[in-house]
């Protein structure tokens, strides 16, 4: 999956709630250097996922689908609190991803073992 896509995912999760939380500013600040994506680049879809009506861009392939839920459940932990809006909207994108709840249930296994991934 295209990691500026990944990014806007995970932006969009952070901001599910409301707010940004510390952590979560931390993961994303972690994952543009390790994806290597600009810092500018970082700041304008910070603003355009959190200033506008985003919609996730769920990915095609099986493997790229897992990937993206593996990093939503970083994203979803990463300022220490489990909102309602980041669970509904993680339920909707396994939903809308064909994932079944055994699978899900898998992933965060998987991410449990690895926060930091």
């Amino acid at each position: 999956m295209d990691r500026e896509k990944l990014l806007e995912a995970l932006i969009i999760m952070a901001g599910a709630d409301g707010s940004v939380a510390r952590g979560e500013i931390e993961l994303l600040a972690r994952r543009c250097a390790q994806w290597g994506i600009a810092e500018e680049r970082f700041g304008a879809m910070l603003s355009r996922c959190l200033d506008q009506e985003v919609d996730l861009d769920l990915p095609a392939d099986l493997e790229s689908r897992r990937a993206m839920l593996r990093q939503l459940v970083r994203m979803m932990g990463a300022d220490g609190h489990l909102a309602i809006e980041e669970k509904k909207l993680f339920a909707a994108a396994a939903a809308a991803m064909d994932i079944s709840d055994r699978e899900v249930d898998e992933l965060i296994d998987e991410v449990m073992q690895d926060p930091l991934g």
